[in-house]
């Protein structure tokens, strides 16, 4: 008879180790709570960690609800949640898009420019403490070796111009 232990055994490594899955997770939830609890400390308590991809995948002229979620690997729905949130707080604002007048594009405001300033100071900060922490070495290793394993998933960071999605027809 199989029981819950057995069945546990099955799917966890035997050999001790943790797999890789939950060392990203958890360095990227100790990063969010750090930076999100430092964000409030300069006066951005009304944000959370949840509203962490709309930041991150924004354009600097504004972009599409539809490209921020795939980008995010979110719903449109999801992500118009997201940004219906911040847009109330005044980080964003929605503005007809050029191209297309049917759409619209999501537009960083002056309170978003300064949250970015402020998360970036803060982002710096946080990558020197855990520098001291484990070390100048292991910690240049630790990029190289997440920035080499993005690479190889595909991802360049914008390094490349941002591909437009064309409008329909």
């Amino acid at each position: 008879m199989n029981t819950d232990e057995d069945e546990v055994q099955k799917i966890e490594p035997d050999q001790g180790r943790i797999h890789i899955g939950v060392l990203l997770r958890t360095g990227w939830h100790g990063f969010l709570d750090e930076l999100f609890e430092r964000l409030a400390d300069e006066g951005f308590d009304d944000l959370t960690p949840s509203h962490s991809p709309v930041f991150q995948h924004i354009e600097r002229g504004g972009t599409r609800i539809g490209v921020l979620a795939e980008r995010a690997h979110m719903t449109n729905q999801s992500m118009g949640y997201l940004v219906d949130a911040l847009e109330a707080r005044g980080y964003f604002e929605r503005k007809p898009d050029p191209d297309d007048r049917r759409a619209s594009l999501v537009v960083i405001t002056d309170r978003g420019r300064e949250q970015i300033r402020v998360a970036r100071r803060l982002i710096a900060d946080i990558e020197r403490e855990w520098e001291e922490r484990i070390g100048a070495e292991r910690m240049a290793l630790l990029r190289e070796a997440l920035e080499a394993l993005a690479s190889s998933l595909g991802n360049d960071f914008g390094r490349r111009p941002p591909r437009r999605t064309a409008a329909r027809v």
